[in-house]
């Protein structure tokens, strides 16, 4: 009897540590430090890929590797095809796309849509659309860089690990940048200039980050945490008055400064005191700043820099804290009833 005792303990560690070192790799990886331009965009028909096959007949160059992903380059995007100028689904291969132009008029459109795989680097893209230009859903890992929207969102859903860095988006009609059900993501150095509803939006998102970002023109906040959005950093932002408030907190744990020195900057902070924000607790920024004229910040002081493509530090080393904590609890846990199981047997 003990020995099937151990043996089942032994099992049962092994596969839960095993799950634990597949997200640590994930954190890892490294986007390839490689630049890629071209002088004139191609115009392209959409480029629809559902299976890993569909790279090698459509002709896309790359292996799919971190080193050699699949390269979809320099191309103009004016038509869509199932809603979509480019949508790539089931696929966990390196897809890197870059230097695209996307303009269309359609609401409903997306100009990259990405769907229930992984690995996906967008870089130096302009949105030129009245509809989505990152629809992301069941995904994990997409980082995207240096894009410019104009009248047009990014949409992430039930996805782990999407970052957003460097990205610029104008006359948003809803909220410029959403994140619902999401967790390990990252917003950081984004300029959000006018939306119809919140700048960035957490709903249901956790262990997430939104750190040197500039927001505003919101009709609705500029920040919103709702729906049991929770662990989440709000550090080093300069937060504009909106239509409703500055911010809103609904949720849970959520953090407005880094607990030492580092806060967020307000346009409507009296210079007195923490910073209350909105919402049913009372939760505060404690190192709040004045914005004050002239607003454009100062990028050496308080913008933080990807370099590659990767968690960032400060929220990787915490996150992955409270993963490791929560994950032998769970081990501890189910051990000990596994144990109670194999007594009375």
């Amino acid at each position: 009897m003990k020995r099937r005792h151990y043996f089942s303990t032994a099992l049962l560690m092994f596969v839960l540590f095993a799950s634990f070192l597949q997200f640590g790799s994930l954190t890892d990886i490294q986007y390839t430090d490689k630049t890629y331009h071209v002088s004139a965009q191609t115009a392209s028909s959409p480029i629809i890929i559902d299976s890993e096959d569909d790279f090698s007949t459509l002709g896309i160059a790359g292996s799919g590797s971190l080193e050699d992903p699949y390269l979809i380059q320099g191309l103009l995007f004016e038509s869509l095809s199932n809603d979509s100028c480019i949508s790539i689904c089931h696929v966990n291969s390196y897809v890197l796309i870059t230097d695209c132009v996307f303009s269309f008029s359609n609401p409903s459109g997306r100009a990259i849509n990405l769907y229930n795989g992984s690995n996906c680097m967008i870089i130096d893209c302009d949105f030129s659309c009245d509809g989505t230009a990152l629809f992301i859903d069941r995904y994990q890992l997409c980082y995207a860089d240096a894009i410019d929207c104009q009248t047009s969102r990014i949409y992430a859903s039930n996805s782990n690990s999407v970052i957003l860095s460097n990205c610029s988006l104008e006359n948003v009609p809803d909220d410029a940048i959403a994140l619902t059900k999401c967790t390990f993501s990252q917003i950081t150095n984004c300029s959000i200039s006018g939306c119809t509803a919140s700048g960035i939006a957490f709903y249901g998102t956790n262990y997430s980050s939104v750190m040197s970002n500039i927001i505003q023109g919101a009709d609705l906040y500029s920040i919103i945490l709702i729906e049991g959005s929770s662990y989440n950093f709000i550090i080093g932002n300069f937060i504009y008055s909106a239509g409703v408030a500055s911010a809103y907190d609904g949720g849970l744990e959520n953090d407005w400064d880094d607990g030492d020195r580092k806060g967020n900057w307000w346009e409507d902070y009296s210079g007195e005191g923490v910073y209350i924000i909105n919402g049913p607790g009372l939760v505060y920024d404690r190192f709040p700043n004045v914005i004050s004229l002239p607003t454009t910040p100062n990028t050496n002081e308080i913008f933080i820099s990807l370099e590659t493509w990767e968690a960032p530090d400060f929220n990787t080393r915490v996150l992955t804290t409270l993963g490791v904590v929560a994950t032998f609890a769970l081990l501890i846990l189910v051990v000990f009833y596994i144990r109670f199981k194999l007594v009375k047997l």
